[in-house]
């Protein structure tokens, strides 16, 4: 589980940035963004660490530099250059690059921006926002086989299905002088 951890870390990271309003997403948010993500589960408090993004233009209109560096307390500092891409501004839709293959697609909706994607049997719900100066980064991971499917009873009763909660991380990130 904590490999499938830290490999979701590295992707939904890459969204560690938000609420960057209609006008000024993604400028209003160009620098370099420390502070600490938290997993909780069940039980409660698992891990904390520290981590950084840095998001810094480049030479094309659309797209940004997206750095992930993360420091996690058992395991070496790791960084990961991806880029932001704009795809569709009047959608609100954004790609991270991760400069390997792999293209997240991200909404930004209501000074929100939000992405769901899976890693393996693990799904992530990410959303990130501003509050009080603070970039927060919420993610929900769920396995992507329903743990139930209930309903189903008739055409006014639907078959709804629910999925297991593995995990809630938070992430709060305040915008470093340097």
């Amino acid at each position: 589980m904590y490999r499938y951890f830290l490999a979701f870390l590295f992707l939904i990271f890459s969204f560690s940035v938000n609420n960057l309003n209609a006008q000024g997403f993604p400028e209003a948010w160009a620098g370099i963004w420390k502070g600490e993500m938290t997993n909780h589960n069940v039980k409660g408090k698992q891990s904390q660490f520290p981590m950084e993004l840095h998001i810094l233009p480049t030479d094309s209109a659309h797209v940004w530099t997206w750095r992930l560096v993360y420091h996690p307390n058992d395991r070496p500092k790791d960084a990961r250059n991806y880029q932001l891409v704009l795809k569709d501004k009047a959608a609100g839709h954004y790609v991270i690059d991760e400069k390997n293959g792999i293209l997240l697609d991200a909404y930004y909706i209501d000074e929100r921006l939000i992405s769901n994607f899976s890693i393996g049997n693990n799904e992530i719900m990410s959303v990130q926002y501003l509050k009080k100066k603070k970039l927060i980064t919420e993610m929900v991971a769920t396995t992507v086989n329903p743990l139930n499917i209930t309903g189903g009873t008739s055409e006014e009763v639907p078959d709804v299905s629910s999925y297991l909660i593995d995990g809630f991380f938070r992430g709060e990130l305040k915008k470093s002088k340097k």
